[in-house]
């Protein structure tokens, strides 16, 4: 299903099938960091909207085409022992903007994260659940 039928059955109030297999949690406005297509030299400045354990929906001034390989450096909170950041490659599953929106929304899955990108990722994801959203 192209995103453009996605979204035509999602404003119609149809049902669209859901294709993810793990949680995902809302970010609200609390984790940033940047995404660089791998054929760039030039990050991009990005702020994460939701994460699971295999992929992550970000707001970004850039879209990219489904199918783009880009590196994630997501910026972790404090409480992280070590670097302040998860890098981690993903590919682009879709990019869409509606019309109130001033950002693109990327869906990125991961793309063979090792143990430690796992681990940290997982970890962000427990810190989420424990913080109030803020929006």
């Amino acid at each position: 299903m192209s995103i453009r039928d996605f979204l035509n059955r999602f404003l119609k109030g149809e049902s669209v099938p859901e294709r993810r297999t793990t949680e995902r949690i809302y970010a609200g406005d609390q984790v940033e960091g940047t995404l660089r297509d791998l054929s760039e030299e030039k990050a991009h400045e990005m702020e994460v909207r939701d994460v699971s354990t295999q992929g992550v929906r970000v707001a970004c001034e850039k879209t990219f085409p489904s199918g783009t390989l880009v590196e994630l450096k997501i910026l972790v909170p404090d409480i992280f022992q070590g670097e302040p950041v998860i890098r981690v490659q993903a590919k682009v599953i879709h990019a869409y903007k509606l019309e109130e929106q001033r950002r693109y929304r990327i869906g990125c899955q991961f793309v063979h994260p090792d143990a430690a990108a796992r681990d940290r990722i997982k970890k962000l994801i427990s810190w989420i659940k424990a913080r109030p959203i803020r929006d």
